[in-house]
């Protein structure tokens, strides 16, 4: 089973406060703006979970207890990395059978594919120690995003405009909905979804 942590948050939102009051149609207070920042993070943090993709450059670590994490894809020695699209990978590391210590995999034996989505390691064949029977006994750390809000594809940011919108005019919890997303927002965010993966 593959989990995910977040382990360096983007160094700015897709959205500036002040995109966003525009497309509001806000003058803002300054409770506004910080209500609008807090609710930025939260829209850009569902658009990721729900598509699969990070809109800005962000570090994740993965951790898993297979080499393959269970995917039967034509190849023996892979490991999808659900976050797109993925820019690097800074290391490898496991914990082997009978051990109780990480040890680093040399970057020699694996290859970061960034040009497929989702991103994906490659191990050399034939190589991979066997891991312990943990499941946290391989951890991967790795950087995926945009390095700029420019480079976001156009509809993912304006799912993120959208659900500001939304969660900005919706406070409350409103009884008897039989969507939680409008129509519109639902089709961009599934039309920019990864092979249906779901956080």
């Amino acid at each position: 089973m593959k989990s995910y942590a977040v382990i360096a948050q983007p160094a700015q939102e897709p959205l500036a406060v002040t995109d966003a009051a525009a497309f509001l149609r806000l003058a803002p207070t300054a409770e506004d703006l910080a209500t609008l920042q807090a609710l930025i993070a939260v829209a850009r943090g569902f658009v990721e979970d729900y598509t699969g993709r990070a809109l800005i450059s962000t570090g994740y670590r993965l951790v898993t207890d297979t080499w393959t994490g269970g995917e039967a894809n034509g190849f023996a020695d892979e490991l999808l990395l659900d976050r797109s699209p993925l820019l690097s990978v800074q290391s490898v590391k496991y914990i082997a059978e009978g051990d109780t210590t990480e040890t680093t995999l040399d970057p020699s034996e694996w290859v970061a594919i960034t040009s497929t989505t989702p991103g994906r390691l490659l191990f050399l064949p034939d190589f991979l120690p066997a891991l312990a029977a943990r499941p946290d006994a391989i951890r991967v750390e790795f950087t995926a995003g945009h390095a700029t809000p420019a480079a976001i594809p156009a509809g993912l940011l304006h799912a993120t405009r959208l659900l500001v919108s939304n969660f900005y005019e919706q406070r409350a919890p409103i009884g008897n909905i039989t969507s939680e997303l409008p129509l519109g927002l639902r089709h961009l965010l599934d039309s920019q979804r990864i092979g249906g993966w779901v956080a």
